[in-house]
């Protein structure tokens, strides 16, 4: 039925996250209550991972290949283990 379906289209989204693609997004449709919820929330979680490293490449591009050690790394302004990833990246610059 419908919920087995909302639970194939979370398990193909976590397996393609598993091997490292992050562009994947699980579909949102209006009427599912909190299946729709989940995706939204899953869906910011995939997009800042996605823009985390986006930064790191950007970042180690800058830095590693042209060596401007002033660049810093920012996804915007984040808390928890977001904001220890760019604080980690940033003071491997600084040091």
């Amino acid at each position: 039925g419908a919920r087995k379906d909302q639970l194939r289209k979370l398990l193909h989204v976590a397996k393609t996250v598993r091997s490292g693609n992050f562009t994947v997004r699980y579909p949102v449709d209006e009427d599912e209550g909190v299946v729709n919820e989940i995706a939204e929330v899953l869906n910011d979680i995939l997009e800042m991972n996605e823009n985390m490293m986006n930064e790191f490449g950007r970042v180690s591009k800058i830095v590693g290949q042209e060596g401007k050690l002033t660049e810093r790394a920012s996804i915007g302004p984040v808390r928890g283990g977001w904001a220890t990833g760019m604080e980690a990246m940033n003071s491997l610059i600084s040091n």
